[in-house]
């Protein structure tokens, strides 16, 4: 992407921002109707302007500290499970690491505030994209389903975090205007309605020359992890069959090649640009100078978890040393800037993982214990032979997701969460702060003054 295309994007940008000032990052229910609007007609009114428009989108999801899709996600989730540790951790960052959360957290406020933003831009591209414009109709269908897709990651992200959450679906202020929170059945029917249509508006191929705008098989991919976390088993390992078999991912590139720019292993990367590279999350943790200690680190836990042997330890994982301590931080990005690496969102290793978890629940073990040697061979281990029970295989299958998809996008932290294992697990590791209901987050003080239909998760 050109410097002239990333002003160009900005630009648009800043229209959508102006479009959702209904809404505002805190006010996304209780608003004013606003004094000053950009129509959606000027801003979606022909290819070029509606395709940078939703660029703009992209560029808001991954630029700065205050989106939970650029490195919040990672690094909040991954506190709040057993990968992260935070060095001189401020008050709101040991609350994560001890899950002893309060509502007036602003760090877990952003995940909130940051993904509702993005909705609202992807309901005023829907609107817009809707309406009679010299937008053609095969650019119209693929914007279509890039926001519907979008809509659909952005509310996995909040139902996972906090449970029941607000469908908001319109940029119509009134509309809004003191929603309550719809229950958890209800916004994972959304999500995949929402998925559905966008696989059927999107192209096979991807629409630009990188892998940073989604195609038909982000969307199915991405239904894989959302039916599988629904415990549709069957259509989950339907979703990621289909992708593997259909889409060109596969064989898994070598480590040091899954993170780089349209690697062949990425079905969705996120592009930053050079001012926002710096906020992808891995390279947020490495020290800038060697006798610096990262700012998060690994726990000895997660340490612990890799075999003798596992290449993803020495190609994956980074340390220095520090007043006598090694400390170990996630090195999975290497480069310091932009250009050779792109925010990796979903691979084709989590699918095969994907497919195996399915696999196991429906008692195929061998096809199963087959999905999880191929992602154990490109690590150079030993693969899973002989007789396993169910319970075997999702045992290896959940060890594989550990050390496999480790400090990104808060696997293991919604892993613990869906496999009904978190109290097991972090109530062990963490036996003064832990409590059951830390399974979900609160939602932030400030938003229950804007809007008193809103009701605190138990437990805050």
């Amino acid at each position: 992407m050109t410097n002239n295309n990333r002003i160009s994007i900005k630009g648009i940008s800043i229209c959508l921002l102006l479009l959702m000032s209904a809404l505002g990052c805190q006010r996304f229910i209780e608003v004013k109707e606003p004094a000053q609007q950009v129509t959606a007609g000027a801003v979606f009114s022909d290819d070029m302007n509606a395709t940078a428009a939703i660029n703009g989108i992209y560029s808001q999801m991954i630029g700065g500290s205050s989106s939970f899709s650029s490195w919040m996600t990672t690094v909040l989730a991954g506190a709040a499970a057993d990968e992260l540790l935070r060095f001189n951790a401020s008050v709101e960052e040991q609350e994560l690491v001890t899950n002893a959360i309060t509502p007036d957290n602003n760090l877990v406020s952003i995940l909130w505030t940051s993904a509702y933003r993005t909705i609202y831009q992807c309901n005023a591209a829907i609107e817009g994209l809707g309406r009679p414009s010299a937008v053609s109709m095969p650019v119209r269908n693929q914007l279509l389903g890039e926001a519907h897709f979008v809509r659909a990651f952005c509310y996995s992200y909040l139902v996972q975090s906090f449970g029941d959450v607000p469908l908001v679906l319109t940029t119509d202020w009134a509309s809004n205007q003191g929603l309550s929170r719809n229950a958890v059945a209800e916004v994972y029917e959304r999500i995949l309605s929402d998925l559905q249509k966008a696989g059927s508006l999107m192209s096979v191929s991807y629409p630009s020359a990188m892998k940073g705008r989604p195609n038909k098989w982000s969307a199915v991919a991405f239904s894989a992890r959302i039916l599988l976390l629904l415990g549709r088993w069957e259509e989950a390992a339907l979703a990621a069959t289909e992708v593997l078999d259909k889409g060109g991912y596969l064989p898994l590139p070598s480590l040091p090649q899954v993170y780089l720019a349209n690697s062949r292993e990425a079905i969705w990367q996120l592009v930053p640009d050079a001012v926002n590279y710096g906020y992808v999350p891995e390279l947020r943790m490495p020290p800038f100078y060697t006798a610096n200690v990262p700012g998060y680190y690994l726990r000895p836990d997660l340490m612990m978890a890799f075999e003798p042997g596992d290449r993803r330890r020495s190609a994956w994982v980074d340390s220095v040393q520090y007043l006598g301590t090694r400390y170990y931080y996630p090195g999975k990005y290497k480069s310091l800037s932009g250009n050779t690496e792109y925010y990796v969102v979903l691979r084709a290793a989590e699918l095969l993982l994907i497919r195996a978890d399915a696999r196991a629940n429906m008692g195929y073990i061998a096809e199963g214990m087959q999905d999880v040697n191929a992602v154990r061979l490109r690590a150079q281990l030993p693969i899973l032979s002989g007789a396993m029970s169910k319970d075997e295989l999702l045992a290896a299958v959940y060890r594989e997701r550990r050390v496999e998809l480790f400090a990104e996008w808060g696997h293991r932290w919604y892993d613990l969460k869906r496999t009904g294992r978190a109290t097991q697990v972090l109530g062990r590791l963490k036996p003064d702060s832990w409590q059951p209901h830390d399974t979900l987050w609160p939602i932030h003080s400030g938003q229950l003054v804007l809007n008193p239909a809103l009701r605190q998760n138990e437990g805050y």
